[in-house]
């Protein structure tokens, strides 16, 4: 224990500092960056992808060395071989840089909670009172703390006067707490936070003055409980997350399945002994089928889109520290909004006056005036200018409120008042009252005032009008108006003792006061609702005060919602919490423990979970929600550190711009992933097609061909050599297709903003599959049509060579359909885009309006006939000459590839002559599985 008069001495203040460290609150570890760039090597798609490229090499080993390393063997099959498994490496490290950068942007924790602390606190140290950094404070230090300050670290009172705490940032209560030393340990038992002879670290001193000993610094504190609550959160995957996850998942299993299957019915197919002939084109032909089923762009492309979406919101005035946040607000059924701060303003405002001629704040009276200075000369609050001429003020917010209103109606000057004489009796939280004594020398006149309670001033007044004033009170009361009464008496001079002259008062009047709700929060709620989404009140506030500003929000209901203590919460088991849970609209005296309970429940129920907040006591349940949104203005270090989203400028209508935003970025998500896998369904239907159907059809058709025989005989070629080599489309091709060609329109329709009104309905279900609301039943028959129209193309290129008189066109059919087949496939992949952008006809779709989208089509387009028809790039990708220079067999592969956009022009007149839109209001319904 420290000498109460002098405190500790520097050595043993530094020997405490080595032994506890700084008072300072301990912050998650700084993630490694090289590691969360491995750590994106766990991707199934990844794996599979790496795979592959062991795969490839192995191949281009065996081409090695049946050709005795000659690149220029059999047309440069060598270097066409090497080149594949660096394609695939190339795109697996762009793939992996891609995630690690947007997961490092992710990664947006600033390690602000130390921030409350670094201030200057005044310690006693070797017996004088110096100045020094809170960071150095430790166990047993004896601090002096005034109106004004923050409080360092927690700590017990020694001497006090008039003190009292904001301890909002702890509790959610928006009005100051009286401290007070104890004479006895009465209140011993009582939780510590309850405890009126302890001050908390992160709150402030109102009023008064205390000397004080510290008895918990940092993690100890329990501003650092609370911290060490948070760290202890497990962070929920996002839909979207859990989503992909699975999407990933069957896509990369299918692709390890089929690579296995093709593999093995090649070898069937084309002989098991043959090793050195059969087993490289079987592994080529399997790699390809694997790269086919992997939509390697997928995870890159949606972290762009997301990226892209933190840049608008952020426009928007809402700042995403995580992705999957934007997505995870965008599906969000409920939203709990703290009170204090983020519903209402966080300041108490005066809302009533009334005196016994009039009541009203409109237009003031000259009475009303004078009451309102009395109640401000009746004060010990200050408000400062800083030097942007902004407002900062100094004590008891009640006082404040009255001084604010004071300035803003330019009927109130401090300087006016400043040759008075003062002498003030403080507040007693017993009698609840306080009084002062105002004296003019000039004058020889003075006069007493006493602000307090209407019961404690009723006691000591005359007895006029004291019916008037109880009814007033209670007006005031049933709106849960917090009250103040003003009485004064004449004095003709300055009394030592107050209690000589406080009695036979005149009441002057009754000031109204309340934390009001911002006003822009009621149509905001009005548009969750709109939009299916319940928006709930969780408080540390009182239940009466709690449902007032609810019903003033349009949050509560009285005739069809419940109200619940934290009390009667306590009193109720989880189960029946989960089952009841969607009753309850407004939560009132919640601890962050049952914050976190009732979030529980409603997940428990599946229901994707916003909560907003901007106190130290809401960091838990932000951690705890699907999305954390934090206050921007009013937020401490704590919750910005905690959540998810910053919003920035403490706007609730920003919270459900925002949802529109996640929203409208989630449509776009879905548009892009059907435009990626129908790609790579198209590409699975035609090696699986291919394999099973057409290659038993041209080796039967081959192998019996008279005609063909003498072919055959002419190039020293079996039809079983033949098709050693048979490959749709290889692994080079697919990537281009998949990744360069395709990335641009899908980086346009994730830019392109949608039309659609994402507000009319109702929030995705947490699970609910990617491919619902008719999603997967399109993304299949047009991923049909395409690989229909590519495999034709196939067909056609092969039935041209097989029956051409000209051998160098024979020797090259499987090249030659692979070439019309691969322009067919990466064109109608690339113009789909058109098709996805809007639910109109796209002749009826403004080209100025999507001029991106039609730019990226026809750059890709171009991607696509660069590699085809241009000779040394053309070579790589299994492009062969006699195709390139027949301008016959190009035009059908270009026809044949913009087929897609009349197939969807028809089933677009069909869908929108069936649908109706129609303008529903929706209300909130639980989402069941």
């Amino acid at each position: 224990m420290s000498d109460k008069k002098i405190g500790l001495s520097s050595s043993e203040a530094l020997e405490r500092y080595q032994k506890d460290g700084p008072n300072v609150i301990n912050i998650e570890k700084k993630k490694n960056y090289f590691l969360v760039f491995l750590a994106q090597f766990k991707n199934l798609m990844i794996i599979i992808l790496l795979i592959a490229t062991v795969a490839s090499f192995v191949v281009a080993i065996l081409t090695g060395i049946k050709h005795n390393w000659d690149f220029n063997a059999d047309k440069g099959t060598l270097k066409i071989e090497l080149a594949q498994p660096f394609i695939i490496l190339f795109v697996i490290v762009v793939n992996s840089l891609i995630g690690t950068v947007q997961e490092i942007k992710s990664d947006q924790a600033v390690k602000s909670l130390n921030k409350l602390n670094l201030t200057k606190t005044k310690v006693y140290r070797d017996n004088k009172l110096v100045n020094i950094e809170s960071t150095q404070i430790v166990v047993g230090d004896v601090i002096m703390l005034e109106a004004g300050d923050v409080i360092p670290a927690d700590c017990k009172i020694i001497e006090s006067s008039n003190l009292y705490s904001s301890q909002s940032i702890l509790t959610g209560e928006s009005l100051p707490v009286k401290k007070y030393q104890y004479d006895n340990d009465d209140e011993a038992n009582l939780p510590t936070i309850e405890r009126n002879d302890h001050l908390f670290s992160g709150a402030s001193i109102t009023n008064g003055h205390a000397l004080c000993e510290v008895i918990g610094i940092g993690t100890n504190t329990e501003i650092g409980k609370i911290s060490s609550l948070v760290n202890k959160q497990k962070k929920q995957l996002s839909p979207l997350q859990i989503k992909l996850e699975k999407l990933s998942k069957v896509f990369g299993y299918s692709g390890i399945v089929l690579f296995i299957i093709a593999f093995i019915i090649q070898i069937i197919l084309n002989g098991v002994g043959n090793i050195q002939s059969t087993w490289p084109a079987a592994l080529a032909a399997a790699i390809s089928l694997a790269v086919a089923a992997v939509p390697e762009g997928l995870s890159a492309f949606v972290s762009i889109i997301l990226a892209l979406g933190v840049k608008n919101i952020a426009k928007q005035k809402a700042i995403v520290k995580k992705l999957s946040s934007i997505e995870t607000l965008g599906s969000a059924a409920i939203i709990c909004s703290d009170k204090t701060g983020t519903i209402t303003k966080n300041q108490m405002t005066v809302v009533g006056l009334w005196t016994k001629d009039s009541e009203g704040i409109k237009q003031l009276t000259d009475e009303h005036k004078k009451l309102l200075i009395n109640s401000i000369l009746c004060s010990t609050a200050k408000i400062n200018f800083d030097e942007h001429n902004k407002m900062v003020e100094v004590g008891d917010p009640t006082e404040t409120a009255l001084i604010r209103f004071g300035l803003e109606n330019q009927f109130y000057q401090a300087k006016d008042y400043a040759h008075y004489q003062i002498k003030v009796h403080p507040f007693d939280s017993v009698k609840k009252m306080m009084s002062v004594q105002i004296f003019d020398e000039n004058k020889n006149t003075g006069i007493l005032i006493v602000k307090g309670a209407l019961e404690s001033l009723l006691k000591i007044s005359n007895n006029q009008n004291h019916d008037q004033f109880i009814n007033q009170t209670k007006l005031y009361a049933d709106q849960s108006y917090r009250t103040l009464v003003v009485g004064t008496k004449p004095i003709n001079k300055l009394y030592d003792d107050f209690l000589e002259i406080e009695n036979d008062l005149e009441l002057q009047g009754i000031i109204a006061l309340i934390d009001p709700p911002r006003e822009e929060v009621i149509h905001s709620v009005n548009s969750a609702k709109a939009a299916g989404i319940k928006p709930i009140m969780i408080t540390g506030d009182d239940l009466n005060t709690a449902k007032a500003i609810a019903k003033q929000v349009n949050i509560y209901n009285e005739k069809t919602d419940l109200a619940i203590s934290s009390k009667e919460l306590n009193e109720i088991d989880d189960e029946t919490l989960k089952r009841d849970i969607e009753k309850y609209s407004v939560y009132a005296r919640m601890s962050p423990k049952d914050k976190m309970r009732i979030i529980d429940a409603w997940q428990a129920n599946h229901q994707v979970v916003a909560m907003t907040g901007d106190g130290v006591n809401d960091a838990p349940a932000l951690k705890k929600a699907d999305i954390g949104c934090a206050m921007g203005i009013t937020g401490t270090d704590v919750a910005k550190e905690t959540a998810d989203m910053i919003i920035v400028d403490d706007n609730f209508a920003t919270i459900i711009n925002s949802v529109e935003s996640g929203r409208r970025i989630y449509q776009t998500i879905k548009k892009v992933i059907q435009n990626l896998l129908i790609s790579s369904v198209a590409e699975l239907l035609v090696f699986i097609i291919g394999l099973i159907v057409m290659v038993p059809i041209y080796r039967h058709v081959i192998s019996t061909n008279a005609e063909i025989a003498t072919k055959l005989a002419l190039i020293n070629q079996t039809p079983a050599g033949l098709f050693a080599k048979f490959s749709l489309l290889s692994a080079a091709q697919l990537l281009w297709i998949n990744i360069l060609t395709h990335g641009f329109p899908a980086i346009a329709l994730g830019i392109q903003k949608s039309k659609n009104d994402v507000m009319n309905v109702r929030p995705y279900y947490k699970y609910e599959n990617l491919f619902a609301r008719r999603m997967g039943i399109d993304l299949l028959w047009q991923s049909c049509f395409i690989a229909l129209m590519s495999l034709a193309a196939y067909s056609i290129g092969i039935n041209y060579a097989i029956y051409s008189d000209q051998i160098e066109i024979f020797k090259s059919f499987n090249e030659i359909g692979s070439s019309m087949g691969f322009i067919v496939l990466g064109i109608a992949a690339s113009i789909h885009c058109l098709n996805l952008m809007s639910d109109r006809s796209i002749f009826l779709s403004s080209i100025r309006y999507y001029w991106l989208i039609y730019l990226s089509a026809l750059f890709s387009v171009s991607l696509i006939l660069l590699v085809a028809l241009t000779g040394p790039i053309a070579s790589v990708f299994r492009m062969d000459e006699q195709f390139v220079n027949r301008s016959d067999l190009v035009g059908i592969s270009l026809g044949m590839g913009v087929g897609i956009i009349p197939a969807m022009e028809i089933f677009k007149l069909f869908i929108n002559f069936r649908t109706h839109h129609h303008l529903v209001i929706n209300e909130f319904k639980m989402i069941t599985k």
